[in-house]
């Protein structure tokens, strides 16, 4: 398996992960499907500001993708980014997300602005939250029954890891 940095022209398959999970009722929040124009987009904006997205592939194949990047506002979030990862479903629980969030980490390691990372993950996503605090994230926090996708109620896990910086 090789770890990369992503490119445009993988912007269909990111897009295609992100939708699969999308649909499924416990694995995020998200309720609507991107267009391959939105991850190229998203791409392209992540790249002028300095962030990294990574790719899983094997054999010419993505099996995932993994990024961080500025968590909502600078002014007021200095040095906090938060991270996303997605695997397709026919590479989950082969190690996918593992070199993924190695190579993010190793990133965010080297970068000397993120002093802490963050992620919101469905309450209900165990195999997601396991992943995180392998890498060393905390729970901090948990919003129970906050939206509800399909008929299911869910809630989210707040997980967070800090950057010794000093």
């Amino acid at each position: 398996m090789l770890i990369r940095p992503a490119q445009l022209a993988d912007a269909p398959s990111l897009s295609a992960i992100y939708n699969w999970a999308s649909a499924q009722p416990a694995l995020n929040l998200v309720t609507w499907q991107e267009s391959v124009e939105d991850r190229e987009n998203w791409l392209k904006d992540l790249e002028a500001q300095g962030y990294p997205v990574f790719v899983a592939e094997e054999d010419g194949e993505v099996l995932g993708w993994a990024a961080y990047f500025q968590f909502v506002t600078p002014a007021i979030y200095y040095g906090t980014a938060e991270d996303s990862i997605y695997i397709a479903p026919e590479a989950q629980g082969k190690g996918v997300g593992s070199a993924l969030m190695e190579a993010l980490m190793e990133h965010a390691e080297g970068n000397d602005y993120v002093r802490t990372m963050i992620t919101y993950i469905v309450d209900e996503n165990y195999g997601s939250i396991a992943l995180h605090m392998k890498f060393g994230f905390e729970e901090t926090g948990r919003m129970p029954n906050i939206h509800t996708k399909g008929d299911k109620r869910l809630g989210l896990v707040h997980l967070q890891r800090d950057f010794d910086r000093s």
